[in-house]
């Protein structure tokens, strides 16, 4: 739930303060909580800490023991107990009172709440189960895929049996969905497409350190009627590769000259040290600003996004890219045109539809070159650019979360 440093934290703390608006929930977590945790939920808390059994520490200290974990469990020495706790804790706060439905939220790859959940009696409220990326590690599309061997294999079936005693499973993207259907045919009938949140919780305003200010300082002059802004806020995963954008961009600038004076690229966000190589060659270009390992806080970065004459969307040049990245309802909200670059079967281009504009194929200079000269020219001849899409903002509404769970409530 700390929204501000993790994207998954954000995610959360969107679904628990929409779902507040219509229910009564009590939240189950661990770790940092917020200090304006009540701004955006009035309901109970229930929090603890994890604490690593003396036992598992020792135990790491041997690595046939250690690998031991892994091979009978399929949960990884490191997280283990974290697996413990959570199995410890659920019953707990389930006997704590009388609930309606159970929504298992995950953080990143860490689905402790959900394989702690299959080891429980049968019976009890509904669960329901949210899935932001394909789990396993090796269910993950390439480029992000781990390899299918046995702890992974052993994450599949426990996951698999979560999902049979399970009463419904939302996930971020319908692709996605189709995505898992080989390994999980159960969510075909039990599987809904519940996207992240365009919304913008009540989340306290920050201080921000002397790295961001100056960052705002430098951006503060732009406006989208005087200057072409691309900007790319969040995440670059090894596999969303930049480098086709990058060089697309460097020879668009060659081919507008005189665009540079009112130009800008901007990349905030942290990258994977295997990426930062293909900035290199655009650092010292005018009007390129790279923060490439900071985090902005949620309101600031949501800002900077409604000041972009165009957010950026880069998911990875493989054949497909099925996950929804949580940007994606940032830059909704935000109300400026997307450049959105991947392959034809992305979740995103299907949200955009095959009509929508400034689309490219992630890998392919020249389309991405032509996108962006369209979008400029676009922008020359109506400065102030929005995107204007009531059905991306109906899709992305918190109402259709309420209704997903609406949905699961009456069928009791």
């Amino acid at each position: 739930m700390n929204y501000n440093r993790t994207s998954c934290g954000l995610l959360n703390a969107k679904i628990i303060h929409a779902l507040g608006r219509h229910y009564q929930c009590t939240v189950l977590t661990e770790g940092v909580v917020p200090a304006d945790f009540d701004r955006f939920h009035s309901g109970p808390l229930l929090h603890f800490h994890f604490h690593k059994p003396a036992w598992l520490r020792w135990l790491g200290r041997l690595p046939v023991l250690r690998r031991l974990v892994s091979v009978c469990t399929g949960i990884n020495h490191a997280s283990y107990h974290k697996y413990l706790h959570w199995r410890r804790q659920l019953p707990i706060a389930l006997a704590s009172g009388s609930y309606q439905a159970v929504l298992l939220l995950p953080t990143g790859m860490g689905y402790y709440t959900h394989l702690a959940f299959e080891r429980l009696p049968a019976g009890g409220p509904p669960v329901i189960i949210y899935i932001h990326d394909p789990y396993p590690m090796a269910l993950l599309p390439p480029p992000y895929n781990a390899p299918w061997d046995s702890a992974e294999r052993k994450l599949a079936a426990r996951m698999r049996r979560l999902i049979s005693r399970s009463a419904a499973a939302w996930s971020s993207s319908l692709r996605q969905l189709e995505w898992m259907y080989t390994q999980y045919p159960e969510l075909k009938q039990k599987g809904r497409a519940v996207h992240h949140l365009a919304m913008e919780p009540p989340f306290a305003s920050v201080e921000v350190g002397p790295q961001v200010q100056a960052l705002w300082q430098e951006v503060s002059g732009w406006h989208t009627r005087s200057h072409f802004v691309l900007l790319h806020m969040g995440t670059l995963l090894k596999g969303r590769q930049p480098h086709a954008f990058l060089q697309a961009y460097q020879r668009w600038r060659q081919l507008r000259p005189e665009a540079a004076a009112h130009s800008r690229l901007v990349f905030v966000g942290q990258v994977h040290p295997q990426l930062l190589p293909a900035f290199e060659p655009l650092a010292s270009l005018p009007g390129c600003i790279f923060r490439l390992q900071h985090r902005l806080p949620y309101q600031l970065a949501l800002q900077l996004q409604q000041s972009a004459t165009a957010n950026l969307v880069i998911e990875s040049a493989e054949e497909a890219s099925p996950q929804l990245f949580g940007k994606f309802a940032d830059a909704v909200l935000a109300n400026r045109p997307l450049l959105v670059l991947g392959p034809p079967q992305s979740e995103a281009r299907r949200l955009l539809g095959p009509g929508g504009r400034w689309q490219a194929t992630n890998g392919q200079v020249e389309e991405i070159l032509a996108a962006i000269d369209d979008l400029y020219q676009t922008w020359l001849a109506q400065p102030d650019l929005h995107l204007d899409r009531p059905d991306l903002q109906a899709a992305l509404s918190p109402d259709r979360l309420a209704e997903a769970m609406a949905a699961v409530v009456q069928r009791l």
